[in-house]
């Protein structure tokens, strides 16, 4: 009654637990093209490159600036006068006198003066550049590649993210199947060890066979281990990869049947190298260079702009407005010594990038061949897998019948045994391969 009542409290408290979240591989997919970091990182590289393109468009604006001086100064001294006054009386023809020379008393003085400065100045300058050798289109046009070019490297990361999941999807997949046949093999194992048990005790059978069974038996269980170490570091990378929040979580798929052929997949060679990445990628490097040469041709062409500017001036309560209205023309000839050869260094780059741009163009052609031809190749490794997993499946089935006949050895029957299991494991890594396969030849072919 007791046993009956804590089997009765465990169904309860299982239930009453909350299940372990499962998630399929599409929801992997969308939660790492949502958490990732590399992907959340691009996301604000394609923002930088659009402030740069709007920057960039502020260059077709006038450059405005403004000024503004103010000062206060002063100054204090002071003055010494030391004077002395004296008449002679022979200078004075009107005094008909005659006496000695009079001389007034000399005397010093001094003048405090005090001086004070005062007064501002404000101004404002606007110039607009007319023509500066197109460096401001140019620089426009270089700016908006930049953002094209990192939304292609974005869906680039992205294709990486999605393999990189699926990829270790799919080693989990091929571990939990390994697990299943492990266990499969196992229980059979358990039973042949028990019979061959009740054999020994009756003596007809050596205690050596039963050894071997046993050692079987341990290397079965330590294969088990080192798939459940497997699973629980690929769920960790898993993890990380897509941003799953649960620690223990568990994946669901459907039972491995055989899947479609190859050829409903199947697109133009011409057609699947236009439509690459990295196709439109070094296009746009191509147009970059080039840009960048005429960017350069135009830093040593004349430029023309013109402006106005205004000005008001206050010194010690005196004021003066002023404004002008002027045009220049700067006509860089010292810039063509050196500049001419820059223009060269950036010409030949231009051919650097046409020679990257067309051999890069024969290595898309070769790696979308070499994915059909790989995609193809998996698909008949499953065949061939099936094929071997159902000859195993009789040969096993022959041989455990003449072992319980006495007419086959233990040894016979174990080696049948890791066939079938050999078998399976080569099922699986060739299922598993076929869906990676598949997985990068869509997206080499834009699907």
């Amino acid at each position: 009654m007791k046993k009956i009542f804590l089997i009765c409290l465990c169904v309860i408290c299982s239930r009453l637990l909350p299940a372990q979240p499962t998630y399929t591989l599409d929801s992997c997919l969308s939660l790492a093209l949502q958490q990732n970091v590399k992907i959340k990182n691009k996301l604000l590289q394609i923002d930088m490159a659009r402030q740069t393109k709007k920057e960039a468009f502020t260059n077709y604006f006038p450059k405005v600036s403004a000024s503004l001086l103010g000062l206060y100064g002063s100054t204090k001294g002071t003055v010494n006068l030391n004077m002395e006054l004296s008449v002679d009386p022979m200078n004075i023809p009107l005094l008909n006198i005659t006496t000695p020379a009079f001389t007034f008393p000399s005397f010093n003085t001094s003048i405090d003066y005090s001086f004070l400065q005062y007064g501002y100045s404000a101004g404002i300058k606007a110039i607009q550049p007319l023509f500066v050798g197109g460096q401001i289109y140019y620089g426009n046009r270089l700016a908006k590649i930049g953002v094209k070019a990192e939304e292609l490297q974005l869906t680039l990361t992205q294709y990486e993210i999605k393999q990189k999941v699926e990829e270790y999807f799919w080693q989990i997949v091929y571990l939990k199947e390994q697990q299943k046949t492990i266990r499969i093999i196992q229980e059979q194992l358990s039973q042949i060890s028990k019979d061959a048990g009740v054999a020994v005790q009756a003596g007809v059978v050596h205690t050596n066979d039963l050894l071997k069974i046993q050692l079987k038996e341990k290397e079965l269980e330590a294969a088990r281990l080192k798939v459940e170490n497997g699973i629980r570091m690929l769920s960790l990378s898993l993890r990380q990869y897509t941003g799953i929040k649960e620690r223990d979580f568990n994946i669901i798929y459907d039972s491995l049947t055989m899947p479609e052929h190859p050829s409903i997949y199947y697109v133009n060679l011409e057609e699947a190298v236009s439509k690459r990445i990295e196709n439109k990628l070094l296009s746009y490097q191509v147009e970059a260079s080039k840009l960048q040469t005429k960017m350069e041709i135009g830093k040593k062409l004349p430029t023309i702009a013109v402006g106005s500017t205004y000005m008001y001036t206050d010194l010690s309560n005196i004021d003066n407005q002023s404004g002008v209205i002027f045009g220049t023309l700067s006509v860089p000839l010292s810039d063509w010594w050196g500049g001419a050869h820059t223009i060269k260094k950036h010409k030949l780059q231009e051919k650097i990038s046409q020679n990257e741009y067309q051999n890069t163009l024969e290595l898309l052609y070769l790696q979308t061949e070499q994915a059909w031809n790989e995609l193809n190749e998996s698909y008949l490794q499953i065949e061939i897998a099936e094929t071997a997993i159902a000859a195993a499946q009789e040969n096993l089935k022959t041989t455990g019948d003449c072992y319980q006949a006495g007419t086959a050895t233990l040894s016979t029957l174990l080696e049948a045994q890791t066939l079938l299991q050999q078998a399976h494991t080569q099922f699986l890594e060739a299922y598993t391969n076929y869906y990676k396969k598949r997985t990068i030849y869509w997206q080499l072919t834009g699907r």
